[in-house]
């Protein structure tokens, strides 16, 4: 239901409110619905995109480039305009890294590797086996090309053939009688219980101004690494600096992925099929294999992960009508 359409000025109180719908939010409902908690689940937008919930997303950047579109307001959140092209981490991605102060992660990849294959078999990601030698990579062999690399490792990224929608695809959860969704919700703000150190409510607005105060026992914040910075500084009563923000850490690591075109690769003839590189259908997901640098060189050249992929050019590439077409 819209947010307007709630009676009174309160809501609750929940055992737990989530705020964010997109793959994040979604999955944290999904994994507790039928537990015996009384949920909540605040999403910005609405069942479809609003020329309203669109102004909201835009954000000013400096630096890296922030796109609209990676900040979804709608039921689904990211997950209506994301592919789900995804890789799992590499071991080193979350090692500390001498160079950089405050680096590494407290978990490591060993630890991650059972809820990687979880998040397959529930989620219709990729299993991890297909990451793996004899997985995708099986289609090297299948292209005009089989080069050699030194120092480059290869890495494929690999996307259920029909992209999950989170909204669409947990709908008979949301649906479900322990959850309430709350559709045209924008959280302005956390708030604590007046002599308590927890946050207790979460204050919503309608796009037609209305405010209505969500309460509830435990709070998920699900929005994206750009909201719940925003949301935790915007919250000030139980810190002035911001909620969690006692050591003026929140918003100061913002992971993204910024991307481009860097140059052209000639051939000595013309390659016609290379899916391994280019991109295909395999056993249900749509991937390909870019080249990352290996683990000697990211240590050696103190270089943090990344990739490249190649792209092809194919006789019509840059031609109106076809671009038109796709």
């Amino acid at each position: 239901r819209d947010l307007d359409q709630a009676e009174g000025d309160e809501l609750g109180p929940y055992d737990l409110c989530v705020i964010g719908s997109g793959p994040a939010g979604a999955t944290v409902v999904a994994e507790l619905a039928g537990c015996g908690l009384r949920l909540a689940l605040l999403e910005c937008g609405r069942m479809r995109k609003t020329p309203h919930h669109d102004e909201l997303r835009r954000v000013e950047s400096a630096g890296i480039r922030i796109k609209d579109s990676s900040r979804e307001r709608v039921l689904g959140g990211a997950s209506t305009t994301w592919a789900g092209l995804a890789s799992p981490l590499e071991a080193i991605d979350l090692e500390p890294r001498p160079h950089l102060r405050s680096s590494g992660w407290p978990l490591t990849r060993a630890e991650l590797d059972p809820f990687y294959a979880e998040t397959a078999a529930r989620y219709r990601f990729p299993a991890p086996e297909l990451y793996a030698p004899g997985g995708f990579d099986a289609l090297r062999a299948k292209g005009d090309l089989q080069p050699s690399w030194e120092r480059l490792a290869e890495k494929a990224f690999l996307a259920a053939a029909e992209p999950q929608d989170f909204g669409r695809e947990q709908h008979a959860v949301l649906e479900g009688p322990d959850v309430d969704v709350w559709l045209d919700a924008t959280v302005l703000r956390l708030e604590g219980e007046p002599g308590t150190e927890r946050v207790r409510q979460a204050i919503a607005r309608s796009a037609a101004g209305r405010e209505v105060r969500v309460r509830a026992r435990g709070f998920v914040l699900a929005t994206g690494g750009i909201e719940n910075a925003r949301l935790l500084l915007a919250s000030r009563d139980l810190c002035p600096a911001g909620l969690g923000n006692e050591r003026d850490q929140v918003g100061r690591w913002l992971m993204n992925h910024p991307k481009s075109y860097r140059g052209l690769v000639h051939l000595a003839k013309p390659v016609r099929d290379l899916p391994y590189y280019f991109g295909c259908l395999h056993q249900g997901y749509a991937g390909y294999a870019g080249l990352r640098l290996s683990d000697e060189e990211q240590r050696g050249r103190q270089l943090l992960d990344s990739y490249v992929r190649f792209e092809p050019l194919f006789p019509w590439t840059d031609s109106r009508g076809v671009e038109a077409l796709v």
